[in-house]
């Protein structure tokens, strides 16, 4: 009989109102019957946006549709700006096929097709790429972020005290914790005034490290190679997944999306080391500790239920490549 068990640190979200929590920091798990390009993906959400009141036009009235991407859609009867999601495909690794020969004992070769990560240099053309981004992660491998074409996505983590030394900037990814002030979901740390500045706070409910999202990546390949920071505290992504408002809270409502709250180290990693029941009977996709687990690992996160219904949708597949 196999068992499933939850980790500590990711726990299911409700699927109702879910405008009460969709923020960064929340993840998305995709339901085992999803299909397409989405089938068996984490999201972590980086952005969310309603429309504020002053943002609502009426239905009767006129739009300047001359200026690009303001064109309002229409929710309800009610024209809306724009607004909406956008997120990115966290165990997805950007890979590439190739063939491999291996020398069997009677001496015959065979030929067999493998898929392998491809790095940022391989994913971006030597002439769009900055000569520093090169020398500093031109062997990183790259995660597919999702189908909207963004070029290059940076994930980073660093202490407080590093990013003092190298200021690269960009956003801090909260974590989503059960604890409500006035109604209102807390991200560990948020921000707090200092010299007049608005500044954030780490993150990491277990460290002192935060995970940043964007920021200046010249600066970053600088600080990498004036040895101020290592490349492995770097993860780079292309693609994006982007919803309309309210077309990913339609998607939840409709099943197609699992949403839980989890440790940002994850979007950073791609990965959750968590220990599956008999996660070798299913190959290397059983363990959280690899991207192709990370799937898996949520789904045992969200209940029992839910680890099952994983656990045989894998069986099935083992099955039907073994055919």
């Amino acid at each position: 009989q196999r068992t499933t068990t939850s980790p500590s640190k990711f726990h299911p979200l409700p699927l109702s109102n879910p405008a009460s929590y969709l923020r960064p920091g929340t993840f998305l798990v995709a339901h085992p019957l999803l299909t397409g390009c989405f089938s068996r993906t984490v999201i972590s959400i980086l952005e969310h946006t309603q429309p504020s009141a002053e943002d609502y036009i009426p239905a009767d009235e006129p739009v300047d549709t001359e200026e690009p991407n303001t064109t309002p859609t229409t929710h309800e009867g009610i024209r809306y700006a724009p607004g909406g999601t956008y997120g990115i495909i966290i165990n997805r690794n950007h890979t590439k096929s190739s063939n491999t020969t291996t020398t069997t004992n009677n001496n015959n070769n065979n030929q067999q097709r493998t898929r392998t990560n491809r790095t940022l240099q391989e994913v971006i053309r030597n002439d769009c790429l900055p000569k520093g981004l090169r020398t500093a992660f031109g062997d990183v491998a790259v995660r597919d972020g999702g189908p909207v074409n963004i070029s290059l996505q940076m994930i980073r983590i660093a202490s407080g005290e590093e990013e003092e030394v190298v200021r690269i900037g960009g956003a801090v990814l909260p974590m989503i914790v059960e604890e409500e002030e006035d109604g209102v979901g807390v991200g560990v740390g948020d921000t707090k005034e200092e010299g007049g500045e608005l500044m954030p706070m780490s993150q990491a409910k277990d460290g002192d490290s935060a995970v940043y999202f964007g920021g200046d990546v010249i600066q970053a390949a600088q600080s990498v190679i004036d040895g101020e920071m290592d490349k492995e505290k770097f993860s780079f992504l292309v693609g994006a997944s982007c919803w309309e408002y309210g077309q990913l809270e339609s998607e939840i409502a409709r099943g197609y999306w699992l949403p839980c709250r989890g440790p940002p180290q994850t979007t950073f990693t791609g990965t959750y080391d968590h220990h599956l029941h008999d996660a070798d009977d299913i190959g290397d996709g059983g363990g959280g500790g690899t991207t192709e687990g990370l799937w898996l690992s949520a789904m045992c996160a969200l209940g029992k239920g839910e680890g099952d219904l994983a656990y045989l949708m894998s069986d099935n597949d083992d099955d039907d490549d073994d055919d």
